[in-house]
């Protein structure tokens, strides 16, 4: 008898060890782009707000719902992997349909952590805050109750903190969220209230008043205290590390001199140049290589963003084949939106950050051979660049490391400059004028997202074109290997890759297919080399002295 006991208790263990391993496999499969927030509490936990049945449909039917409907979006458009709060933040570049369920996924994930079984009071540095502002905590939650009452239809109510710092009682529609860099006057959502019909009607049909007054029963005030820690940067937390501001009164602040920006080796530059252009062999190893430089892009587009959002211009109120970004009020597009691309000024800025870093006392950010560690280090740059943003971007009397990388920039810019134009003119003196016509420029969507530098018209056919700088190219192994050339990446949406040498006067265009990238050099087939010329006498070129000596940053 003691036998077969023993036998199923062994068969129970075993089903349990399937069941578990099914129940991971599925939650794999769920957390593989974004991810499902699991509910903080049971659905009976907050019955004295909401009954279990519509937390069960809310969280199992809607959220889940959303979660599922955003991520068969991202995969119709081959986004790839991609942070939530990050498309919310950029919600700009995306469909509705991405928009309605990111909005429903991010808004729900924060709105279960909102909720506490316990009953709670407000307290600390928010709870100071509300009474600086609205008088007192029954001065505020009275002004909150009228905004959601004001609703008309679906959406949300919000307690925001705004880019300086105050507080704020704002509503939004459906499933928008005040993140969301297209709603106008929005901020950091730290409480939020559903206002959806699917949110309350099973309990409360149609007395939504009743549900918003029961509201402040289930309120996770230390939830909303933390949020707020975190925007206002009392501190860097090193679990979630979020933006810490240069005036925090916890923080040791920079001088002046002190945060006088350190200017970068040549091994320091490859490094940050290898983070952001990988090699062939390690995209090819892993994807995480490839996202680090998408998220590097998206991280400072909302940096800028919030830091001159006067200047910030979507794509809908540009020209037609003019990307998102910065730009003067003549609709000339800023040099700082260069930083999504070079690696000099990202080593720099990097340098600032762990100064700061090491003066408060904290770990610095380091970057490896693990591209997932990577990733994170990444992530942690931003936040702190966030809270340090207001001392770094602003005009007039410019910081040290606006400066620096403003040199940096300017460079850039010009010897791309300089280069296009030479480019230009010795093809045209060997294939006639006109041959090559220079469609780059500031936020060109043909040259920002396929990298179309120039037009090429040989035998009759037209050819697009990226165009780089090159210092050595020798033959090895069946292939041409060029040295010396920026920001070495692939360019498969051009037909021909053409490198410029200033000093020579020479140009050599190659077909694009099949070209490798490796240590930081071209390899390209030797088949696919299209022809070798030089310039016919001198090349009246751009003079780069004089441009540097100029603040074009804003023109």
């Amino acid at each position: 008898m003691k036998n077969i006991v023993n036998k199923i208790e062994a068969l129970k263990e075993e089903v349990k060890i399937i069941e578990t391993k099914k129940n991971h496999k599925f939650f794999l499969s769920e957390m593989k782009r974004i991810g499902i927030e699991r509910l903080p509490y049971s659905y009976t936990s907050l019955k004295r707000f909401i009954d279990p049945e519509t937390m069960d449909v809310h969280y199992n039917k809607h959220y889940k719902g959303y979660v599922e409907k955003l991520n068969l979006a991202l995969d119709k458009k081959k986004f790839g992997d991609l942070d939530l709060e990050q498309v919310v933040k950029t919600i700009s570049r995306f469909n509705q349909e991405v928009r309605n369920n990111a909005g429903g996924a991010y808004n729900h994930a924060l709105f279960w952590k909102m909720l506490s079984p316990n009953p709670q009071k407000p307290k600390g540095l928010i709870l100071k805050k509300i009474e600086t502002q609205f008088g007192t905590i029954g001065g505020f939650k009275k002004k909150f109750d009228e905004v959601a009452k004001e609703r008309f239809g679906s959406g949300w109510v919000w307690l925001v903190v705004t880019k300086n710092n105050s507080l704020k009682i704002m509503s939004t529609p459906n499933q928008d969220n005040p993140l969301m860099n297209d709603i106008k006057d929005g901020g950091y959502p730290i409480l939020g209230l559903d206002l959806w019909e699917h949110a309350y009607y099973l309990k409360y049909r149609n007395k939504r008043d009743e549900y918003i007054k029961n509201f402040w029963d289930a309120v996770n005030w230390d939830f909303v205290e933390k949020l707020y820690k975190m925007k206002i940067g009392t501190r860097i937390d090193e679990e979630v590390v979020m933006s810490q501001l240069m005036n925090s009164s916890n923080a040791e602040i920079l001088t002046e001199e002190e945060t006088k920006s350190q200017s970068c080796s040549t091994t320091e530059e490859q490094m940050f140049k290898t983070l952001l252009f990988p090699p062939t062999d390690l995209l090819e190893k892993s994807d995480q290589y490839g996202k680090f430089k998408k998220e590097y892009i998206m991280g400072w587009m909302d940096v800028l963003q919030k830091a001159y959002p006067e200047n910030w211009k979507n794509k809908d109120s540009l020209f037609k084949g003019h990307e998102a970004g910065l730009y003067s009020k003549e609709n000339v597009r800023s040099l700082l939106m260069n930083l999504t691309s070079s690696y000099t000024a990202f080593c720099i800025i990097h340098k600032d950050v762990n100064e700061y870093l090491k003066k408060n006392n904290q770990n610095v950010i380091t970057y490896g051979d693990n591209p997932n560690t990577n990733l994170l280090e990444l992530r942690k740059f931003f936040s702190i660049l966030h809270g340090l943003r207001s001392n770094i971007f602003k005009r007039g009397e410019q910081s040290n490391t606006l400066r620096q990388i403003g040199g940096v920039l300017k460079k850039t810019d010009c010897l791309g400059k300089r280069n296009e134009e030479a480019t230009m003119k010795i093809i045209n003196q060997n294939y006639g004028e006109g041959a090559c016509k220079i469609v780059s420029g500031g936020g060109y969507t043909k040259d920002m997202l396929s990298g179309i530098d120039a037009t090429i018209t040989m035998d009759g056919q037209e050819h697009t074109s990226q165009i780089k700088p090159f210092k050595n190219i020798f033959e090895k192994d069946g292939y041409f290997v060029v040295q010396g050339s920026s920001s070495t990446q692939s360019y498969n949406k051009v037909s021909l890759l053409i490198f410029v040498n200033v000093k020579s006067k020479q140009v050599r265009i190659y077909k694009t297919p099949k070209i490798r990238i490796q240590q930081g050099s071209y390899y390209i087939p030797k088949e696919n080399m299209v022809s070798t010329i030089f310039a016919k006498g001198e090349l009246d070129l751009i003079d780069c002295n004089k441009y540097l000596s100029e603040n074009i940053i804003w023109e």
